[in-house]
């Protein structure tokens, strides 16, 4: 959406002044988002082409809480050998995620599989171990498109948590295999987003 402050004309005699054109662009980022407001006294010039008017009312404004991008969900996960896959609310390393991928492995090596269809460039999201883990706990966490080798190879301990930022352009499934220090537990992405 385009917002035009329309130009604004007062006479005196017979100079006439106009106020000057200004465009803003607004977007949203996230469809999860926090809303304040502003008085202002503006004219709207919608993409439609029809004008709205507010004299000093409130224009919302936005602040995104979570990164652009589509948030996973259950419908993103086609497939998981020797895991059970939750999206959950959960603390890592002290931090609430109102959204977080919650792996659950036993003690054999698992994986989880997510349908990226082509259609995304970046995976994002924060890897740890929940807080309500034992502290001792340890795994091994490989992430790969295609059945191509890893991308990211990393060991994540208890509180701590790794930033993921991978690049998954024309990826179809993205591959999270994780291995564990012998017996059962779970590893988390917090705000796991897809994103382009």
């Amino acid at each position: 959406m385009v917002l035009l402050i329309a130009p604004a004309a007062c006479s005196t005699g017979k100079k006439s002044v106009v106020a000057q054109t200004t465009t803003t662009a607004l977007a949203t980022t996230s469809s999860s988002s926090s809303t304040s407001s502003t008085s202002s006294s503006t004219s709207t010039t919608l993409e439609s082409g029809s004008t709205q008017s507010t004299d000093f009312g409130t224009v919302p404004t936005t602040t995104a809480l979570t990164p652009a991008g589509t948030s996973l969900s259950d419908g993103f996960i086609p497939e998981s050998t020797h895991v059970n896959v939750n999206f959950n609310k959960s603390v890592i390393n002290g931090v609430n995620y109102t959204n977080a991928m919650v792996i659950s492995v036993g003690s054999t090596p698992g994986e989880v599989q997510i349908n990226a269809g082509r259609s995304y460039t970046h995976f994002t999201g924060q890897l740890g171990i929940p807080d309500d883990q034992k502290s001792s706990s340890a795994y091994k966490v490989d992430i790969s498109v295609d059945n191509a080798a890893p991308i990211l190879s990393t060991e994540v301990h208890f509180g701590e948590t790794k930033t993921v930022n991978l690049n998954v352009s024309n990826a179809l499934r993205i591959k999270i295999a994780v291995s564990g220090n012998g017996y059962g537990g779970n590893v988390a992405i917090g705000n796991p987003t897809l994103g382009s």
